[in-house]
């Protein structure tokens, strides 16, 4: 993706990249925007291996951010509130969602009368967990800023990688 743009915007900089809806781009303008998405991916933070989530459909936006993601080397998310609605709609009030991370467990759980009422929540803490969100220097985030999710078991079974004490170290944060 973003990896083709630069050869195509020197190829083919005035020649018609994308078409849809809201117009038409070239393959020139098509880097310049992609270029600057990935430039604002790496000034928030962002660096290869993050997971960048995107709630977005069939679009160019889309498409623009995809390719940056890829450049940067992130891994690219999709969330889809559709497939919870339509689930919901298939199987009735019996789907329940749960949140949690790959070397954790789950930390969060929502129902589907839950849901109804919140579309695209993950629901409330499970029990013996805390869930909070940390900005870059690790003190908590006031509400609706942006930061990193921690989550800390109330018993003290923290998450800890085998034969690498550096990197079970770097994923805490405090106790837990």
């Amino acid at each position: 993706m973003a990896f083709m743009t630069l050869p195509l915007a020197s190829r083919h900089g005035k020649a018609k990249a994308i078409i849809d809806e809201h117009g038409s781009c070239t393959s020139g303008e098509l880097n310049l925007r992609v270029n600057s998405l990935i430039r604002g991916l790496q000034a928030s933070g962002l660096v290869a291996g993050d997971r960048l989530v995107l709630y977005g459909g069939n679009s160019r936006a889309v498409f623009e951010l995809k390719s940056a993601a890829h450049h940067v080397g992130l891994s690219y998310v999709p969330v889809n509130w559709d497939f919870t609605l339509n689930m919901i709609a298939w199987w009735g009030p019996c789907v329940h969602e749960y949140y949690g991370s790959t070397e954790g467990a789950i930390v969060t759980g929502i129902s589907s009368t839950e849901w109804l009422q919140r579309p695209g929540s993950v629901g409330r803490v499970i029990n013996l967990t805390d869930v909070f969100i940390l900005r870059d220097d690790g003190n908590p985030a006031p509400t609706g800023e942006q930061g990193a999710i921690y989550m800390r078991h109330r018993l003290g079974l923290g998450l800890r990688y085998s034969n690498d004490a550096a990197k079970t170290e770097s994923a805490h944060r405090g106790e837990g």
